[in-house]
C-alpha cells in the first residue's frame, strides 16, 4: 500500500490532493475491512467566504481495480462533490451536499457484467434552535437527501432513495444531561422489478447524563419497520426490528475510557416467521487517545 499527500493554503483556500494505492494481497489488523486492489486520486479545495460564516468544500475524484490485470475488465470510478455549512444568524446552521458520479467497466452492453452506472445525490439539513424550556437548549433538526442510480446496461439495478429525518436535540445549561429523539423515512425503489419499493420507518431515542466526573449513564434505544408490498412475489422485506440498551461510561484517564451497555434486540419478519428472534446483548469498548 502507498499514499502521497499535499496541502497548500493560499489566502482563505486549502488546496490538497492524495494519491492512494492499496494492492489486492495487502492487509492489517489495523483496519481489517480495508478495500483492497484499487488506486486513486483526489483533489479538493475548501475555502470559506467573508466572515467565516460559509464554508465550501469541492472536489473531484477518480479510481479503478483491477491493479495486477488479472480481472476481465477494470471498473472505473469518478465523481465530482460539493458541501456547503452556513452559519446563519440566530445560531441556525444550514448544510448541503451535491455529488454526481460514474462507475463503468467498459464491456460491451451484450457481455456478462457490463457496468456503466450513473449516480446522482442531494442532501439538504438545518439545525434550528427552539426554546422549549428554560433550563434546556434545545435544537430542531430537519435533514433529507435524493439519491439516483441508473444503468441503461442493467435496469434491473436502477435505485432511487428518498430520505427525511427530523426530530428534537437537546442539553441542559451545563451539559451534564443531553437527550434526542428523532424519527425518519427511507423510501427506496427500484423501478426494473415488479413491487420493487420499500418504506423503513425509523425512531430512534438516546440519552446521557454525566453523574460524576469519571461516571457517565447512558440510554439508546431504535425501533425500524421495513414495509414492502404483501405479494409473495415482491422482492423486498416487511420487518420489525426493535432495540434497547442501556449502560455507562467511564472515563479511566484523560485518553483512556471504556464504554459498555447491555439489553435487548427484538427481530420480527413478517416474510418468514420462523427468522423471529430476540437475543440478550452486552457490549464493551475501550478507547485511547495518542
Amino acid at each position: 500500500a502507498h499514499q502521497a499527500r499535499a496541502t497548500l493554503r493560499a489566502g482563505a483556500h486549502t488546496l490538497s490532493a492524495e494519491w492512494r494505492s492499496v494492492g489486492i494481497d495487502y492487509y492489517t489488523l489495523g483496519i481489517p475491512g480495508m478495500q483492497r486492489d484499487w488506486r486513486g486520486w483526489r483533489v479538493r479545495d475548501s475555502f470559506s467566504l467573508p466572515g467565516d460564516a460559509l464554508f465550501v468544500t469541492a472536489g473531484y475524484e477518480q479510481d479503478h481495480d483491477n491493479l495486477d490485470g488479472s480481472a476481465l475488465a477494470t471498473t472505473t470510478n469518478r465523481g465530482a462533490f460539493a458541501t456547503f455549512t452556513w452559519q446563519a444568524p440566530r445560531e441556525v446552521v444550514l448544510t448541503g451536499s451535491l455529488r454526481l458520479g460514474t462507475r463503468a467497466n467498459g464491456l460491451a452492453a451484450a457481455s456478462p457484467g457490463a457496468l456503466d452506472q450513473t449516480t446522482r445525490a442531494v442532501s439538504a439539513g438545518a439545525l434550528v434552535p427552539v426554546g422549549l424550556f428554560p433550563a434546556l437548549r434545545t435544537r430542531l433538526s430537519l435533514n433529507g437527501s435524493w439519491v439516483a442510480r441508473r444503468d441503461p446496461l442493467d435496469p434491473v439495478g436502477d435505485t432511487r432513495d428518498l430520505y427525511y429525518l427530523a426530530g428534537i436535540q437537546g442539553e441542559t445549561q451545563d451539559r451534564a444531561t443531553d437527550f434526542s429523539f428523532l424519527a425518519g423515512q427511507n423510501r427506496s425503489s427500484f423501478p426494473g422489478l415488479a413491487g420493487g419499493r420499500t418504506t423503513f420507518d425509523r425512531l430512534v431515542v438516546a440519552a446521557w447524563r454525566r453523574i460524576s466526573p469519571s461516571w457517565a449513564a447512558r440510554f439508546d434505544g431504535a425501533a425500524t419497520a421495513a414495509r414492502s408490498p404483501a405479494s409473495p412475489t415482491a422482492p423486498g422485506p416487511r420487518y420489525t426490528r426493535t432495540e434497547a440498551l442501556g449502560g455507562g461510561e467511564l472515563t479511566w484517564r484523560e485518553d483512556l475510557g471504556v464504554t459498555f451497555s447491555a439489553g435487548v434486540v427484538s427481530y420480527a419478519d413478517r416474510r418468514t416467521p420462523g427468522l423471529n428472534t430476540r437475543e440478550l446483548v452486552a457490549r464493551i469498548r475501550l478507547s485511547r487517545a495518542f
